[in-house]
């Protein structure tokens, strides 16, 4: 069961490319305009249809967002985001389900929000431009999807930070450090073990993206990684 979930304004061109790259079953459309989720029908039957998957064109339910330019607008995205989640775990609990969140679209705010519930539940993201400024893509809009790891990446990392002690305390002491740090540094200066020791934490960092590599053996923390171990101690 695919489920994609886009803010959705006049552009209505934004849900073409995700349509065409997943064939969703059924796409949540953020909006607070009136016809557009017709439109968006009329296309799937008419010129949309050729990218639809073998079962047809997905359902489109619209999440009816009140004038979103407000002060309130992000938290009350983030809600009804929670409760559309909690609607299609009942209603589809017996599927296994592939979240797909959308950051192009609507007024300002509503990417926002769409980000933020998505990095709540770590679902993946993705950003799509519009079909009809890119012509070289009209047949193939499946290309105008460009994914971002960050989100996916982030829930894993603040469960690589729960459940290793070890590793979280190296990453605190890379971060206090502020500069690239060797192994040998680290295991000299802040455990007092030997590299072999300590390796394998340091293997993870990297490998979940949390570290990376700046020079011969030596390592910083990315912007995931801090990300992930702030929320991980319970720092927003």
């Amino acid at each position: 069961m695919r489920i994609l979930v886009n803010p959705l304004g006049s552009s209505i061109e934004v849900l073409l490319p995700p349509i065409a790259k997943w064939q969703p079953d059924v796409v949540f459309a953020f909006t607070s305009m009136e016809g557009v989720v017709e439109d968006v029908e009329k296309h799937l039957v008419y010129s949309w249809r050729k990218h639809c998957g073998p079962n047809g064109p997905p359902e489109i339910r619209a999440v009816w967002i009140e004038d979103p330019w407000q002060a309130n607008t992000i938290q009350d995205m983030m809600d009804a985001f929670d409760s559309m989640v909690e609607e299609v775990s009942n209603e589809f609990k017996s599927y296994q389900i592939e979240w797909h969140v959308g950051i192009t679209g609507g007024t300002n705010m509503m990417p926002v929000a769409m980000a933020l519930s998505a990095s709540t539940y770590s679902f993946p993201v993705y950003y799509a431009q519009e079909s009809r400024h890119n012509a070289e893509f009209a047949d193939t809009p499946e290309n105008l999807v460009l994914e971002l790891p960050l989100f996916t990446q982030l829930g894993p990392g603040v469960k690589f930070f729960s459940r290793s002690r070890e590793a979280s305390k190296i990453f605190e002491f890379m971060v206090k450090e502020n500069r690239p740090l060797t192994v040998h540094e680290i295991a000299l200066r802040h455990t007092k073990k030997s590299k072999a020791s300590i390796y394998p934490h340091t293997k993870g960092l990297s490998d979940k993206g949390l570290i990376r590599k700046v020079g011969v053996g030596t390592y910083e923390p990315t912007t995931i990684g801090r990300l992930a171990y702030d929320r991980s101690r319970g720092i927003e």
